[in-house]
C-alpha cells in the first residue's frame, strides 16, 4: 500500500500533522510509580517518539502561558488576584493551581500557516513553584498523548512480529498432541486469570490474541518454556 505522502501532495498544516499522527505509533510504559504501583509514559518518551516525525513534516511546536488578563482586559501579573484564567490556593499543607496553558504549532515551510490550542494545566505542592512546574509537565504530556491519539500500554500489539514468533513456536513445540496443548493451555490461564484478570477459556484458536495482553517479562518466561520443551 503506498504511503501518504505518495498518495497525496502536503501542502498544509493539517496534512502534515495527519501523517505525525499515521507514523506515531504505540509507547510502552516504562517508567513505574513505585509509591502507587502504576506504570506510565513519561514526558521523555513522548518528545523523542514526536520530535523527529515534527522535524520531517517541518512543523514547530511551541509552549508558552496564555496571557493572564485581569476583568478589565489589562495584563496582569503571577500573582494578582484578578487573573481570570489563573487559579491557585493553599489548602492544608499544598498550594493547589490551576492555569492555561498554550500550545501553537508553526508550519515552518509557511510561517504564517499556524494552529493554536488552549489547555489547563493542575498541579499541587507543597511549594508553588514546583506545583506550576509538575502541572506543566502534566498537562503537556497529556496534551500530546490526547493530540496525537497516542496509544500506551506494557503489552505488546497482537500483530507484531514478536508475538507471530511465540505463537509459531507454539504450534511447533505443541503441536497436535492433545495432552501437551491441555498441559499449557491449562498454565497460560492460570497466568492470565490470575495477573491480568482474564477470564474464560484459552484455545489455540484465541491463544494469538490473548498473548497479545502479556507483559514482557511474563512474555520472556514463556518464551524460555517453549524453547526448552
Amino acid at each position: 500500500m503506498p504511503s501518504i505522502e505518495k498518495t497525496m501532495t502536503i501542502t498544509n498544516i493539517y496534512q502534515k500533522l495527519q501523517i505525525v499522527q499515521t507514523k506515531i505509533g504505540q509507547l510502552v510504559k516504562t517508567k513505574e510509580n513505585k509509591y502507587q504501583n502504576y506504570k506510565y509514559v513519561d514526558e521523555y518518551a513522548i518528545l523523542k517518539a514526536l520530535n523527529p516525525l515534527l522535524d520531517e513534516q517541518k512543523l514547530l511546536l511551541t509552549f508558552s502561558d496564555e496571557i493572564i488578563m485581569d476583568k478589565q482586559g489589562e495584563n496582569a501579573n503571577f500573582n494578582s488576584d484578578s487573573a481570570t484564567n489563573l487559579t491557585f490556593q493553599k489548602v492544608e499543607k499544598e498550594w493547589v493551581i490551576k492555569y492555561l496553558k498554550k500550545a501553537t504549532f508553526i508550519n515552518t515551510e509557511k510561517p504564517t500557516e499556524q494552529l493554536t490550542f488552549n489547555f489547563w494545566a493542575p498541579g499541587q505542592n507543597t511549594d508553588l513553584a514546583k506545583a506550576k512546574g509538575s502541572a506543566e509537565t502534566y498537562a503537556i504530556k497529556y496534551f500530546l498523548l490526547k493530540f496525537f491519539l497516542i496509544p500506551t500500554g506494557d503489552n505488546l500489539d497482537p500483530d507484531s512480529n514478536e508475538i507471530e514468533q511465540l505463537y509459531q513456536l507454539y504450534l511447533e513445540k505443541i503441536g497436535d498432541d492433545l495432552t501437551k496443548q491441555k498441559n499449557f493451555l491449562t498454565s497460560f490461564d492460570n497466568v492470565i486469570s490470575s495477573k491480568y484478570q482474564v477470564r474464560g477459556q484459552t484455545t489455540t484458536d484465541n491463544l494469538k490474541l490473548r498473548m497479545s495482553l502479556l507483559k514482557k517479562d511474563d512474555f520472556a518466561k514463556i518464551m524460555n518454556y517453549l524453547l526448552n520443551k
